[in-house]
């Protein structure tokens, strides 16, 4: 570096995230998941960042069976 001149400073910032009530996110995750942009093994994966998507398949498949779905 020869002077400030040749110095760049780059900042990025997250987008904000406002609350959202729970009817707001589940109406956007079935509009989602209607249009086959998203899968519930997606939901449940950004919701807990250390499942897999067979571990998500896995835990929709014991939910369906226990609401006899």
């Amino acid at each position: 570096i020869k002077t400030w001149q040749d110095v760049r400073m780059i900042s990025e910032f997250p987008e904000p995230q406002f609350p959202v009530s729970f009817t707001e996110i589940k109406e956007e995750w079935e509009w989602k998941v209607s249009k086959h942009l998203k899968t519930w093994q997606d939901y449940l994966m950004q919701e807990n960042h250390s499942l897999t998507f067979e571990q998500a398949t896995e835990i929709l498949a014991k939910n369906r069976e226990r609401n006899g779905g």
